[in-house]
């Protein structure tokens, strides 16, 4: 074995030249220590890049925020989260106008649970902008139902007439309208027909 070969150990890693002094043999261990906590970390990092994309994916319902998971560096993708989920007051404004005005004009299709969901959730940033005040919120959500269940939307407007001396908790609240809808769909489901779902 010539003196510029190399130890071997037990792992397969190279050592320093054989005759090495014990000095540069402590710098070889922890410079190679160093290297395996470097590859770890990036390693760690990677793993937790790619989870972190996938339950971007998995968790927001949006393209924008779908092509974040194309990006390469996680604070981009935090960046362009923050420019999305943290807009001015005039463009969450804007925003919650147009999920209310959508939630008026497309009664759904599919799933009525989430569609009222969707009403309750949008209410609350409604609310908080001061874009609407309660009862204008209620009677645009009965007059979306009127779309789907005319003859149980007129009931509940009745019921609100006879309310309109009440005060306080005597009244229905926006949550109160829309259990009242989840109650009567869950207890006849409407039927799909032509544009919107309606009761036979």
């Amino acid at each position: 074995m010539s003196s510029t070969e190399q130890y071997t150990t037990s792992e397969g890693q190279r050592g320093p030249p054989k005759g090495t002094d014990a000095r540069t043999w402590d710098k070889y261990e922890l410079d190679l220590a160093k290297q395996y906590k470097e590859f770890d970390q990036y390693d760690k990092e990677q793993d937790a890049l790619r989870k972190f994309r996938y339950h971007l994916v998995c968790s927001v319902q949006h393209p924008i925020m779908t092509s974040l998971a194309l990006e390469e560096h996680s604070h981009v993708i935090f960046k362009k989260l923050k420019e999305r989920l943290c807009p001015t007051q005039s463009e969450r404004r804007r925003d919650v106008r147009q999920r209310w005005k959508s939630l008026m004009e497309d009664p759904p299709a599919k799933d009525v649970g989430i569609w009222l969901q969707n009403w309750e959730n949008t209410y609350e940033d409604v609310k908080e902008l001061g874009i609407l005040d309660e009862e204008s919120a209620i009677d645009d959500l009965i007059e979306a139902n009127e779309q789907i269940d005319p003859m149980y939307t007129r009931v509940l407007e009745i019921h609100r007439e006879l309310d309109t001396n009440r005060q306080g908790e005597d009244r229905d609240t926006f949550h109160q309208v829309v259990s009242k809808f989840q109650k009567r769909y869950k207890k006849k489901p409407p039927v799909h027909k032509s544009k919107y779902r309606v009761y036979h």
